[in-house]
């Protein structure tokens, strides 16, 4: 199966600096919207004329969003959608209660490895599957699967 265009992705990020240095990192690789507010990053998850292939929530101060609109919405209407986190630090219990509800997929600490995030993406950008117009997918029914190495 080949990948026809860019993979798609919607960043939520909450620092103008962050967003610019990961468009200059994974710009070329990806169609990055970039989008500040929660409502907007909602809107257009809703919006695409394809689904996206991956949510990227970018926060780089504590408290990390346990409630997190975007990641709630994802995972409640685009349960296919690859959701991943990436902040500064993220405290071991939020991580475990992030999983716990599926709000993400993969948590990585900054600075993270800009060939790490777009092999994510590309395995999820190759792995999904055309939906047609209307239909709902159903979420997995199958427990995380959680790796956590601590260097």
């Amino acid at each position: 199966m080949a990948i026809m265009q860019e993979p798609h992705i919607i960043l939520r990020y909450d620092c103008e600096h962050a967003r610019r240095t990961f468009e200059g990192e994974l710009g070329e690789d990806l169609c990055i919207d970039a989008f500040s507010t929660d409502q907007t990053a909602i809107a257009a998850l809703d919006n695409c004329p394809t689904p996206p292939h991956a949510l990227l929530v970018l926060v780089g101060q504590l408290p990390i969003p346990a409630r997190s609109s975007p990641l709630i919405h994802a995972r409640d209407r685009h349960p296919d959608l690859l959701k991943i986190l990436i902040s500064d630090t993220v405290p071991l219990d939020t991580l475990v209660s992030l999983l716990e509800q599926r709000l993400i997929d993969r948590c990585f600490e900054q600075p993270v490895d800009p060939d790490l995030i777009r092999a994510n993406v590309l395995a999820s950008a190759l792995a999904s599957k055309p939906s047609l117009p209307g239909s709902v997918s159903e979420p997995a029914a199958e427990a995380p699967i959680v790796l956590i190495v601590d260097a």
